[in-house]
């Protein structure tokens, strides 16, 4: 549940992104777009672990470096 701002998604991101937080056990986490004012990729962070969500809401892992 959003609940400190707004974030366009399409209805695919939206499902990726509810699909993904069900899976993880529904945990409190930070959801925004990799390059703000963009419409690429959504992040969703989650105790320390990071995910990419495509405009067709496939869903990957991301590692950093």
């Amino acid at each position: 549940m959003l609940t400190s701002g707004m974030l366009d998604m399409s209805r695919k991101e939206r499902i990726a992104v509810d699909t993904l937080l069900e899976k993880l056990g529904e945990p409190k986490a930070g959801i925004s777009r990799r390059d703000p004012g963009e419409t690429g990729p959504i992040v969703v962070k989650v105790e320390g672990k990071r995910w990419e969500i495509g405009p067709g809401g496939e869903t990957a892992e991301a590692t950093d470096g």
